[in-house]
């Protein structure tokens, strides 16, 4: 037998049939293992458990469901992640991101207030909380009314920003056709009528609607044009029981009611109300009679927080329990001994004092550290000064407020505004403009201008005209081009963006006149493009730097606090000062070029117009 056959017989054959013996037990027993880890088979493991499945998110055909068993439908609000978590701890089933955040959250007195991007916002902490419920986003007021194609713009925005599964509008018979378009559109809708608050304003205040038969059988009409557009529910707010009962007995849909009795297909309450928090407008002027609080929060809130101010305020908080980190003696005496050196003590008589150190507090006098950032002031000064970086005409009105204010400013203009050759030819095509058309207006600057175009051209009857904010329309009505017989719109946020999303359009190939300066960029125009518009861009000025003088470069490198009101301004500052000052922008587009160039601490007008400039520049005062 050759050595090589001896292998085989001796070691190999018996290797062989115990490798397939085994292979066979384990097929034999595969029933009984296959879903245990090879770990457990490890001496002292135990066997994983099957890791549970995610909860399946509720959705419209479970609705229709429970309709037609009558089992009742569960939903509240949320507006966070932690109101949304308990939500679905709760095992709620629908949750609404409500425009009641205005009130509940953001402290307003209605409704009205709230923007698209604040419920884009609270949508999106919601849907991180919320596995289980369907998630209901709420169109605020004025984003929705003016017309179908808004509506569908402002619907996109919530389910593709939000994340949403669907949104909620009030309204009945009137809004029948917007909600047919929506849903035509792929975006499931919820109906609300009865009590619409955020008509608050026209219907005279909170109240029951469906109290007499005129207003009932008007709110039995609504929800049956809502049912007929596609609306997958309604909900009804403050109107008597036995209407929402036949009302609830004649749809197919869901009916969820809030102060309209037992007889609905569902119910929901205000998250904040429920649950009995005393800190917002809504529960101190209109607590709701139909609201049942199921706890105490707010008390217990406001006991552990006065139980926290006492306890500080006596020494008693933080003990020897909440300070658990610790430094050795050793490390402690080097520390000392450091800080000495970098800084020594001058409490004591006997101490030495090197001297360079009066030279050295004046430096920590004129350094104020702000999280990471340093900014150095001019200490020459009694009070910090606000450098404004418009032409001195432009700022008159804004230097004359912060005086009032008792606030020093200083003038270093950074940009002047030039007519380009467009000018002469925009005033000439003024007085044959389409006047079923628009007139974008996106600057202060362009407003001047197309108020001086408008003259030279003979006072001629103007397009629709839109202003991007309160400030900028201002100077319309001061020059009569914008009276009660010719109205202005004005998006809820004062930027270019939102006037081309916000600008209602009832057709397409509406001609927009889109009069600014050449180095706008072209996301406005872009944007009007998208929705179907003919956009004319008329670039009638533009900006270009201002030298400084020697004394304004000194004050430029001093400064602590300086006033912006383009990017342009922004740019030219960046580019000939090093140093990064505290900014007070006014608005979101020039705050966002200080940031785009390193600037770290930056505030902006949080409403539009010089007030809200102000309010920025106050709030960049505090950080001195």
């Amino acid at each position: 037998m050759t050595a090589k056959n001896a292998l085989w017989s001796s070691f190999l054959r018996p290797f062989q049939s115990n490798l397939f013996s085994g292979l066979q037990k384990w097929k034999n027993n595969s029933n009984n293992y296959r879903n245990i880890p090879i770990a457990s088979f490890k001496k002292g493991f135990k066997v994983a458990p099957k890791a549970p499945e995610p909860p399946r998110r509720v959705n419209l055909q479970d609705l229709r469901k429970w309709k037609r068993e009558g089992r009742k439908i569960v939903m509240m609000t949320a507006y966070d992640y932690p109101s949304a978590v308990h939500a679905d701890l709760s095992e709620m089933d629908v949750v609404l991101v409500g425009d009641s955040v205005a009130m509940v959250t953001l402290g307003h007195d209605t409704t009205q207030k709230v923007t698209i991007d604040d419920m884009i916002y609270h949508c999106r902490a919601v849907v991180n909380g919320c596995k289980r419920a369907l998630i209901v986003g709420d169109l605020p007021f004025g984003s929705y009314e003016i017309s179908p194609p808004q509506a569908m713009s402002s619907a996109y925005r919530l389910v593709k920003e939000g994340s949403v599964d669907a949104v909620k509008l009030e309204g009945g018979r009137k809004m029948a056709e917007t909600v047919h378009r929506i849903v035509q559109g792929g975006i499931a809708v919820m109906g609300h009528i009865g009590l619409t608050p955020a008509s608050v304003s026209a219907i005279g205040g909170f109240r029951s609607f469906g109290r007499n038969s005129k207003e009932a059988i008007e709110i039995f009409q609504g929800a049956l044009a809502l049912e007929e557009a596609g609306a997958f529910a309604v909900v009804l707010e403050c109107i008597p029981h036995l209407v929402a009962k036949h009302i609830t007995e004649c749809l197919s849909i869901p009916t969820i009611g809030i102060g309209a009795g037992k007889y609905t297909s569902g119910q929901v309450l205000v998250y904040h109300d429920m649950i009995g928090m005393l800190q917002h407008p809504h529960h101190a002027k209109v607590t709701p009679k139909f609201c049942k609080k199921y706890a105490q929060v707010g008390e217990a809130i406001q006991e552990a927080l006065e139980n926290y101010r006492d306890e500080v305020m006596q020494g008693k908080f933080p003990n020897e329990t909440y300070s658990p980190y610790h430094i050795s003696e050793e490390e402690y005496e080097k520390f000392v001994q450091e800080m000495q050196k970098l800084r020594p003590p001058v409490s004591s008589s006997s101490a030495t004092i090197p001297d360079n150190f009066h030279e050295n507090v004046q430096l920590w006098k004129r350094i104020t550290w702000l999280g990471s950032n340093r900014i150095t002031c001019n200490i020459h000064t009694k009070k910090p000064l606000v450098v404004l970086t418009r032409e001195p005409r432009k700022d008159e009105q804004l230097a004359t407020l912060l005086k009032r204010k008792d606030i020093n400013v200083a003038s270093i203009p950074c940009v002047l505004q030039e007519k380009t050759e467009e000018f002469s030819g925009f005033v000439q095509s003024l007085p044959y403009l389409d006047k079923s058309g628009w007139l974008v207006v996106t600057s202060p600057e362009a407003a001047d201008l197309l108020i001086e175009a408008w003259k030279l051209a003979g006072n001629p009857t103007l397009p629709l005209l839109s202003a991007v904010g309160k400030s900028t329309a201002g100077r319309f009505f001061h020059e009569h081009l914008v009276d009660d017989s010719h109205s202005i719109f004005i998006p809820s946020i004062a930027t270019g963006k939102s006037l081309a999303e916000q600008l209602p359009i009832s057709k397409e190939n509406t001609k927009v006149y889109y009069p600014t300066s050449a180095l706008a960029s072209s996301t406005v125009e872009n944007i009007l493009i998208e929705r179907g518009c003919i956009v004319e861009r008329w670039n009638i000025y533009t900006t270009v730097s201002k030298e400084w003088t020697q004394e304004q470069r000194k004050l430029a490198e001093t400064s602590c606090i300086v006033a912006f009101g383009s990017p342009s301004a922004v740019a030219v500052w960046s580019e000939r000062v090093k140093h990064k000052p505290i900014c007070a922008c006014i608005g979101q587009t020039t705050a966002a070029a200080c940031q785009k160039l390193g600037f770290k601490l930056v505030f902006s007008a949080k409403e539009p117009g010089l007030e809200g400039w102000v309010g920025a520049i106050e709030q960049a005062l505090e950080c001195i």
